[in-house]
């Protein structure tokens, strides 16, 4: 992916990021609601999830991954801590530990 097309994504995100708070505790509501702005901006808007599945059969090579937008909330957060829900990133932290501490067994 272009560094243009990932700095597009970042934008997108950001934009959510600022304007709906859900956006800040629910990874699954922002990726589907950054897939809506996205299909908005290309002519092809996708305003229902169900839908999704039909959108990404068809233009599915166009979308950025759900990684793509994850990381990129990452990053925002991590440079704008504002960004963050501090429940969520409290949450976060901890299973991310969890996660360390179990797989980092022998």
């Amino acid at each position: 992916m272009s560094k243009n097309r990932l700095a597009q994504i970042q934008s997108i995100v950001l934009d959510l990021l600022q304007s709906d708070n859900r956006c800040k505790k629910d990874d699954l509501y922002l990726y589907s609601r950054a897939i809506e702005v996205i299909t908005r901006n290309n002519g092809t808007y996708c305003g229902e999830i169900k839908q999704l599945v039909t959108l990404l059969q068809k233009c599915g090579a166009d979308l950025p991954k759900f990684s793509t937008v994850m990381r990129s909330r990452q990053s925002l957060q991590s440079d704008n801590p504002e960004l963050k829900d501090d429940y969520i990133a409290e949450m976060r932290k901890k299973q991310e530990q969890e996660y360390r501490d179990f797989f980092g067994r022998a």
